[in-house]
């Protein structure tokens, strides 16, 4: 979360508590950031209950987010390696940012030119901003380093 902090919070003015880091490492860690989400966005008054801004990086897996038939906002992948945000809180969040960089980034955009519903979001109300980078964009084939 340091880098957050430092890169975005601090210029930008977000306070502390409106920064949620996911400790996917512990076992729980999937209900415990369901938990930190549902007390953030409980104060808010009904249709402001949702977040403002969302950052992912290149991975399709996590750029599509999981399917929840039970409503809740954050769950794991099928081998609980990962703790994902559903389509639903993605899809109702202010601003999704995706970042592409490099090689990675190249290859996510490569996949969405063949195939533009495999990303799967689409944001009901809010924006979804894409930052890539010359390279990701095949603007340039000197790859960033």
């Amino acid at each position: 979360m340091t880098h957050w902090r430092e890169l975005a919070a601090e210029p930008g003015g977000i306070p502390d508590e409106q920064l949620h880091a996911i400790h996917a490492h512990r076992p729980d860690a999937a209900s415990t950031y369901e938990r930190e989400l549902i007390e953030h966005l409980e104060w808010r008054e009904r249709g402001h209950d949702r977040l403002d801004f969302v950052v992912l990086g290149d991975d399709l897996e996590l750029l599509r987010g999981i399917d929840d038939p039970m409503g809740r906002l954050v769950g794991s992948s099928e081998q609980a390696e990962r703790v994902m945000l559903t389509r639903r809180l993605l899809n109702a969040t202010r601003t999704i940012a995706i970042i592409g960089i490099g090689h990675p980034g190249r290859k996510l955009v490569d996949t969405l030119r063949a195939d533009r519903d495999r990303v799967g979001l689409s944001p009901e109300v809010g924006t979804l901003r894409w930052y890539l980078d010359a390279y990701a964009c095949r603007c340039s084939e000197e790859e960033p380093q």
